[in-house]
Parts: structure tokens; C-alpha cells; sequence
């Protein structure tokens, strides 16, 4: 009977061994892995939010660094914007806010009403050089910023408003993107075109195709008394080769209503350099042109 339960205790004590090895290996392999549908214990959430979270070095910043908003507001800076006509820039200006409207009170100087305040009448550019363009700014303001630019041949079409501040008359005028501002010392209205071809049929042929062209029209306008106040600049050179249509305005007719003149000479290649083919004028306005005339 001894012996007997000398044995079964044997045998007991040694289920129980196994049974503690297994508990053993069981939590040696289990502490990762919690059972299914288990919820994690806080020391593991814990664990788990520090392996996934971003490096704070690596956090991508949102806004823009301040170097770089350094950079953007020198390259601003840097255009050059000096005058209302300007060999250097020739195209508007990209980052232009607005191009709508602005009310009266956004405007500086003061409302008025000359040769420019009809709503839907075109004027066309004058007095700008071919190497230049007419700044179309977003005020009445040779500082604002510019919005276009207006070529020294083209037209413009008014909104009706203008504004007399201390750099002289502005008008407003369409633009592709909205509205904007032009100086109207660089606005007129041309009168119809006439033929003037036969008056200079006798100008012999020249070597240089833009000494011909400004023969023409200082020809035209004469060297005598009272036309030594008067202004004649190139606003549309020929083609590379020479030929072509030369464009030169005369500005500065002491006159009430006419301003100037605008010429166009076309000239072609001829045995001894360059000749002239035909010549046309136009009268330039300052308050208007109908039936051929200025008002």
C-alpha cells in the first residue's frame, strides 16, 4: 500500500512538471500576440502608437519656408517698372491679384470726364516708340502694378471712367483678364487713312530702308518754321530684309484738335538700295475723328 502511493504521487508530480513547462512555453510565445478579438493592453497601445509615429525631423512642412518666400518676394522686386512705356518689360506681369473693377474710393484722384469717357469707343496708342510698350496697370498710378501691355501700333477699347490725378489723365480700358489703366498722354483718335503715295514719286531709291522711311515722313512734315517743336519716332519697323511697312508718328501739332500724324511707307528692294512703293497718312485727334475729320 506504501509502495503504491509512493507512485501515484510520482506520477502526480510529474503531470505537474509538465504542466508548468507548458505554461511556461506558452507565455514565452504569447506575449506578443494577444488572443484574437482581445483588446490590447495599454502598455501595448502604447507601444505600438511609438512605432508608428512620424519622426518629428521628418514631419513635412506645410507652409512655405521663409527662405523661400525670401526668394519669391526678391524675384517681385527685381522687375524693373520705371515709367509708363518700358523697353525692359514686355510682358504683364504673371501674378497680377485682380483685374476687375474697383470701386471709386479704391482709386486715386479724383473722377472725371474728357475725350476717353465713352464707354465702348476705341482709342489707339501713340507716341510709343517700336522698342516699347504702354503699361496697362491695375490703378490709375505709374507705381501700380502692370496688368498688360499694349503694343506702340494697337487699340484699346475704353470703359468709360477716367481719373485726373497728379501724373495726368487716366483712362480705363479693356484688357483680356478684366480692366485696367493707360496714361492718356498715349491715347488718341485716328482720322481715316489717305493715299499719299503720289506726292513722293520722285524720292530717289536709298541704301538704308529706315533713313528712307523717316525722309519720307520728315519730308512730309517739312523743316521750316514751326516744325522744329515736332516729335517723329518709329512705332512699326519693316521686315529684317527692309522691306515692308514702316510706321512713324509725328507728334505735337500745335493745333486745337489735331494732334499728329501717323505714316506708313511701304518699301520694297530696288536696284539701288531701297525704294518706295506707296505712302499713307493718317490725321491724329485729340478729342475724336468722324467723317474723315477731327472734332
Amino acid at each position: 500500500m506504501t509502495g503504491q502511493l509512493r507512485t501515484t504521487r510520482s506520477r502526480a508530480a510529474a503531470w505537474v512538471s509538465l504542466g508548468s513547462v507548458a505554461a511556461l512555453l506558452l507565455t514565452a510565445c504569447g506575449d506578443d500576440a494577444p488572443e484574437e478579438g482581445a483588446e490590447p493592453s495599454p502598455d501595448q497601445t502604447a507601444d505600438s502608437a511609438q512605432d508608428t509615429e512620424t519622426p518629428e525631423d521628418e514631419t513635412p512642412d506645410a507652409e512655405t519656408p521663409d527662405d523661400e518666400a525670401a526668394d519669391d518676394e526678391a524675384s517681385e522686386d527685381e522687375t524693373p517698372d520705371d515709367g509708363e512705356t518700358s523697353q525692359d518689360e514686355g510682358t504683364a506681369d504673371e501674378d497680377s491679384e485682380s483685374a476687375d473693377p474697383l470701386d471709386d474710393a479704391e482709386l486715386p484722384g479724383e473722377d472725371t470726364a474728357t475725350f476717353y469717357s465713352e464707354d465702348g469707343a476705341v482709342a489707339q496708342v501713340f507716341g510709343v516708340e517700336a522698342d516699347d510698350v504702354l503699361h496697362i496697370r491695375q490703378l490709375p498710378d505709374p507705381e501700380a502694378e502692370t496688368l498688360d501691355n499694349a503694343a506702340p501700333t494697337s487699340e484699346l477699347t475704353l470703359t468709360g471712367r477716367e481719373r485726373d490725378v497728379d501724373s495726368g489723365i487716366w483712362a480705363e480700358v479693356e484688357t483680356d483678364d478684366g480692366v485696367g489703366w493707360v496714361n492718356t498722354a498715349y491715347l488718341a483718335f485716328f482720322a481715316d487713312e489717305q493715299d499719299r503715295t503720289a506726292e513722293f514719286s520722285e524720292v530717289p531709291p536709298a541704301e538704308d530702308a529706315q533713313t528712307l522711311a523717316e525722309g519720307v515722313a520728315q519730308r512730309a512734315v517739312g523743316e521750316g518754321e514751326g516744325s522744329e517743336h515736332l516729335e517723329q519716332m518709329l512705332v512699326r519697323p519693316g521686315e529684317a530684309d527692309g522691306t515692308g511697312i514702316w510706321g512713324i508718328d509725328v507728334d505735337g501739332f500745335r493745333d486745337d484738335s489735331v494732334r499728329g500724324e501717323r505714316w506708313e511707307v511701304t518699301i520694297e528692294q530696288a536696284e539701288g538700295g531701297y525704294e518706295v512703293t506707296t505712302v499713307t497718312s493718317r490725321t491724329v485727334c485729340f478729342r475724336g475723328a468722324e467723317d474723315g475729320l477731327c472734332l
